[in-house]
């Protein structure tokens, strides 16, 4: 199994398991296995910043989309805000900008709730990637920990 068969596993599974079974496989190994480690670390980060994007490309499009019935969301708007936005702030942010056409809040209530659907499942993944992202930190530093050890004491019976 490669290391984003791994990462997969860990999204179906909404669970961090998958990568902490294979980490604890390497740690048994020792230090040697640190590069695979480092591997896994480097991917897990990579799929974070892929995420992120997403993220960012999923905002930009719903303030493109709200933009074509006049609407605009409030400057530093992000993801999260998104998620915690109530619809009726979001009612009453319409009728603020002039957007009273019932059919029109509906489509930009529609555009708020899709945007959100998918932003609150990248967030999960977003929320799973960090955490396998510092449960790999931790371990990568432990194996640094104990590799620097291993030199030492065998360096030190070299002499």
């Amino acid at each position: 199994m490669n290391v984003g068969d791994v990462l997969m596993l860990c999204m179906e599974d909404s669970s961090v398991a998958p990568v902490q079974q294979l980490v604890e496989s390497l740690v048994m190994i020792g230090p040697e296995s640190l590069t695979l480690l480092k591997e896994i670390l480097k991917e897990a980060s990579k799929r974070k910043t892929q995420v992120k994007q997403d993220q960012e490309q999923l905002m930009q499009g719903l303030s493109e989309n709200l933009s074509t019935f006049g609407m605009t969301l409030p400057i530093g708007t992000d993801a999260e805000a998104v998620i915690r936005l109530r619809s009726t702030r979001f009612h009453h942010l319409m009728k603020k900008q002039g957007i009273l056409c019932e059919s029109t809040q509906l489509q930009c209530m529609q555009l708020l709730q899709d945007s959100r659907d998918l932003l609150i499942g990248l967030s999960i993944k977003l929320d799973l990637l960090m955490r396998i992202e510092e449960y790999l930190e931790d371990w990568t530093w432990g194996l640094l920990y104990l590799s620097s050890k291993h030199r030492i004491t065998n360096g030190l019976r070299l002499h």
